[in-house]
């Protein structure tokens, strides 16, 4: 009986050391990162997210995208699924020009805008989540027009 139980701990024992070994569930492999990376993508505190020069921006009090942003987004789309990867987060931002509550609205139709397109492109809607930031998020100075256009634009973050 003491064999059966010391033989029964050491199995458990075993088949939990295995199950520490096994990769994080969710974690992206490293030819999944490799394709992010050559996209374009950037790993940022919000994880895996398209870097700035590849945003896709908008006109000042604009939700509207232009072509080549939707031809950005049909490319991505089809390489995110080309590697297994089926679910992204897609934020919307504005300048601080305007009042925050209407920001906050001109940053949803944007990240909406662009969900649209990952749709178009096959994405399934029920994988893509939509954040609307408004401009709580600048990522350069509003003080110029150049900083103030590079704020209107929507991130894309991988979901693993």
């Amino acid at each position: 009986m003491t064999q059966k139980i010391i033989s029964l701990f050491v199995t458990c024992l075993l088949a939990l050391t295995l199950v520490a070994c096994q990769s994080v569930p969710g974690a992206l492999t490293k030819q999944q990162i490799r394709v992010l990376q050559a996209e374009g993508f950037e790993y940022t505190e919000d994880g895996w997210a398209f870097n700035l020069s590849g945003k896709v921006l908008f006109q000042f009090d604009e939700d509207s995208l232009s072509d080549d942003s939707r031809t950005l987004i049909d490319h991505l789309s089809h390489t995110l699924k080309e590697i297994g990867i089926y679910k992204i987060r897609i934020e919307g931002h504005t300048d601080a020009l305007g009042s925050e509550s209407y920001n906050k609205a001109l940053s949803l139709r944007r990240a909406e805008e662009a969900a649209a397109e990952f749709i178009k492109a096959g994405m399934l809607e029920h994988n893509l989540v939509v954040i609307a930031h408004g401009s709580s998020r600048p990522v350069a100075d509003n003080a110029t027009e150049d900083g103030r256009q590079q704020n209107r634009r929507v991130a894309i973050i991988v979901i693993p």
